[in-house]
């Protein structure tokens, strides 16, 4: 009997349970998002619902009716016959398809990943984007399909992103964003190729810095005026709600209920419930409940930096980072480090020096693992 199920990555799949442990499971390559699914079936709410030209029910259908087909033709399904099965499965299903699985570019894959992603307007887009113009400088026209991305590439990449001179964490946000992109193709069953998930994502914990309950304290207590009040504003706004630069601007009454607000993250999806702050409260009520326009990431990282010195945020520290393959050593002024990722950081890492669970900080942040968690947010103190 087939059943569907709509997993994280909105694709709809077709299951047969052959016990209580085993099924035969395919995507149907149809993607219905989170608020146009029925919960109880599993199946779009809007019968128009459409898919790459197609309609998703109709397909579903077809789906459905290959699989009683091929139950018909092979009644006595064991785990260990899943592989035949899959293969009677696809040649019902695409009688017309050659058996040998044709060749995808990888990089046009990758621009029409990147494309989708800006289409939902997720900011994440940025991150795949940048890792894509780097696949293509690396690539300089020459035809490169999912198979061929193998170890031998990674470790070849890997020295391409080494020699550009970007730092170990960078190279690791590119490796990630390739490993999902050849992870959506294998779903969509463009290719079989299983090699990227031995690729070694190696990160290094961030000496980057953060402020202090008291430094943040001084910077809300400036008076200032204009660019810098506004900036110096959104960047309090971050440090007492640990939101990502993207969704400070979201923040608003609207979503304060009985003293908690709520904001799903436009990164990830991941919803973050935060207790009011007494000084995001007040920024609130300054403006009337509804932020101002926010100042592009460039210059928000320009203002608070004048805004983090005006606080006497002044002292040196020491840094290090690994970055074209060299682990490098610097003392700088405190306040040309900050950052409007700081706030962010200054937020987990304060609460951490209180002696809170990073279970509970990541519920704040919207984290999905302690890993991350840990790399990303938390400054050594």
């Amino acid at each position: 009997m087939a059943h569907f199920k709509r997993l994280n990555n909105s694709y709809i799949y077709i299951y047969h349970w052959i016990d209580g442990n085993d099924s035969f499971k395919i995507s149907t390559k149809m993607r219905v998002e989170q608020d146009n699914r029925n919960e109880h079936k599993q199946l779009p709410k809007n019968l128009k619902t459409l898919c790459k030209d197609r309609l998703v029910i109709s397909e579903l259908r077809r789906f459905e009716e290959t699989l009683n087909k091929a139950l018909v033709l092979h009644p006595e399904l064991t785990r260990d016959g899943l592989p035949e099965f899959r293969r009677l499965f696809l040649s019902i299903l695409y009688p017309t398809v050659a058996s040998k699985t044709p060749e995808y570019q990888l990089l046009t894959y990758f621009k029409d990943y990147v494309d989708r992603l800006k289409a939902k307007k997720q900011t994440n887009y940025k991150y795949y984007n940048t890792c894509c113009n780097d696949l293509e400088a690396y690539l300089k026209g020459k035809k490169f399909t999912f198979e061929d991305v193998n170890m031998s590439f990674y470790n070849k990449f890997s020295e391409y992103l080494t020699k550009k001179n970007l730092s170990l964490n960078t190279i690791a946000t590119r490796f990630k964003a390739l490993k999902a992109v050849m992870q959506s193709g294998f779903v969509e069953e463009l290719h079989k190729n299983e090699a990227f998930r031995h690729f070694k994502i190696k990160m290094e914990s961030t000496d980057s810095v953060y402020l202090s309950e008291n430094e943040l304290e001084k910077m809300y207590g400036l008076s200032l005026i204009g660019k810098l009040d506004k900036a110096r504003d959104y960047f309090i706004i971050g440090a007492f709600t640990g939101l990502r630069f993207d969704d400070w601007e979201r923040v608003s009454r609207k979503r304060v209920v009985d003293g908690i607000l709520s904001v799903r993250s436009s990164k990830t999806g991941e919803l973050s419930t935060i207790p009011l702050h007494p000084y995001v409260s007040a920024i609130l009520d300054k403006y009337e409940g509804t932020l101002p326009h926010k100042p592009s990431n460039q210059k928000m990282n320009e203002y608070i930096k004048i805004v983090a010195a005006r606080a006497g945020v002044s002292d040196f520290v020491e840094t290090q980072i690994t970055q074209g393959g060299v682990r490098n050593l610097s003392s700088t002024e405190k306040c040309e480090l900050v950052t409007t990722h700081t706030a962010r950081r200054s937020l987990a890492t304060n609460l951490v020096l209180r002696g809170v669970s990073p279970y509970i900080i990541m519920k704040v942040t919207g984290h999905r693992t302690l890993s991350s968690f840990e790399v990303r947010e938390v400054a050594r103190a």
